[in-house]
């Protein structure tokens, strides 16, 4: 069976979604909606996926929430996936993957008809990870600190010898070695290996600077990254992606590219009380696949307190599911017996609302392309630049030397036309 959480005593649930709903989840910008195709536009934004293979070892946490939607959490940096979202490398934000939601029957409907089970992909904001990121470094700049701080002790303790063997052995530095002595030759001895103890000190203190401010301009860089970010329109934003699981007999389903067969099955797995250790990773991209239409809008949770500042793609298609695996998810997350199940009711698209038909892709938005000019250094520019001005230079001086002669040349030949004239 599941991971059950004894559901709280709480102030609403699914079954009661009239008046009560109204009053906390009051506002436009409200979800679920009615999926209607032939009302999207289309939109030049893109939605890329970078998922790793999904390990029921990397589940945090499985099971009923108090307020009855069955949920996976990932551990931390457990880096399972994230999406991006804009249409250019400058102009995207990054999302990473933090739940997995079961919704049956699905919230979204399609052209007015809903199907068996939802599932939904929330995505936080990328700030939000690199949050962790920034702790990371501060971490990695104290432990850099108390090595310096310990290179430092040992080289007041060398300085303190080197110190003791030049003016406190000084006294004896003639005296007799015979007669229990130091000599001047051993004191020296002494002196230089003091001097070696914190020149060595001294290079390995360097090399401790050097690492603090290279973690120190980590931690700057990824400070003023994370300080743009939250400067965007969507940083505050959350992302779902959401598709539809109807299903399907084992006749009709065969092995078929798409079939969401193999995520209600890892579905399942990770949900299990007793989950297998060994079992096969889920590539989501074969479940989804390639090229498929997703419809996005801007949108709320769906459920109070319903804050609208989600942004939604829902997949055009309904991937097909074994019905006897769909059964038997549905049957252990107690949603096969609910009369109401844990759907939100379709909210009104109001005409203020845009749904967009948004192009899915695998792969990343990568960097633009640096011109060549670029990456050279300084003195490398100044001679290119030279060199240009030297073509320049040349060209109008061969110009201007054979500009003359072109005249010159014109006015003899002219000259011997009219004395040819002249002669007939």
């Amino acid at each position: 069976m599941l991971l059950s959480v004894q559901a709280e005593s709480a102030s609403w649930d699914y079954a009661r979604q009239g008046g009560l709903w109204g009053e906390l989840c009051a506002g436009h910008f409200q979800s679920p909606i009615d999926i209607e195709p032939k009302n999207a536009r289309p939109s030049d934004v893109q939605i890329r996926l970078s998922y790793a293979p999904w390990r029921v070892e990397d589940v945090k946490w499985a099971g009923i929430d108090p307020d009855g939607v069955p949920r996976i959490r990932f551990k931390d940096r457990s880096q399972v996936g994230k999406v991006q979202v804009g249409s250019g490398y400058h102009d995207f934000d990054e999302y990473f993957l933090s739940a997995i939601e079961v919704h049956a029957p699905s919230e979204h409907t399609l052209r007015q008809a809903s199907w068996a089970m939802e599932v939904q992909f929330w995505h936080d904001p990328l700030p939000l990870a690199r949050a962790d990121d920034l702790v990371q470094h501060s971490q990695e700049i104290l432990e850099d600190l108390d090595d310096a701080s310990s290179r430092i002790a040992a080289l007041h303790r060398a300085e303190a010898e080197w110190l003791f063997f030049l003016f406190g052995a000084s006294e004896c530095a003639t005296c007799c070695i015979c007669g229990g002595f130091w000599s001047s030759k051993q004191a020296l001895d002494w002196v230089d290996a003091a001097k070696g103890d914190v020149s060595a000190v001294t290079s390995l203190l360097k090399q401790d600077a050097k690492v603090v401010l290279g973690h120190t301009n980590k931690l700057q860089d990824e400070v003023t990254s994370v300080v743009e970010a939250q400067n965007r329109k969507y940083a505050g934003h959350r992302v779902v992606l959401s598709m539809f699981v109807l299903r399907a007999s084992p006749v009709f389903l065969g092995e078929m590219n798409g079939t969401a067969t193999a995520l209600v099955r890892w579905l399942h797995k990770a949900l299990a009380s007793a989950r297998e250790k060994d079992s096969a990773p889920l590539e989501l991209k074969a479940v989804l696949g390639a090229g498929t239409t997703l419809y996005g809008y801007e949108g709320s949770v769906p459920r109070p307190p319903c804050t609208p500042n989600v942004r939604w793609f829902v997949l055009g298609e309904p991937q097909p599911a074994d019905i006897k695996q769909l059964s038997v998810l549905l049957e252990e997350t107690e949603l096969a017996n609910s009369v109401h199940g844990n759907a939100r009711q379709v909210q009104p698209f109001g005409p203020s609302r845009r749904l967009h038909m948004v192009n899915m892709d695998w792969e990343a938005f990568k960097a633009p392309a640096i011109p060549q000019q670029e990456t050279l250094s300084p003195a490398r520019q100044k001679i290119i630049v030279i060199e240009r001005y030297c073509k320049v230079f040349v060209l109008c001086s061969i110009f201007l030397i054979c500009t003359p002669v072109i005249f010159r040349i014109h006015e003899r030949c002219s000259s011997e036309e009219d004395e040819a004239r002249c002669a007939m």
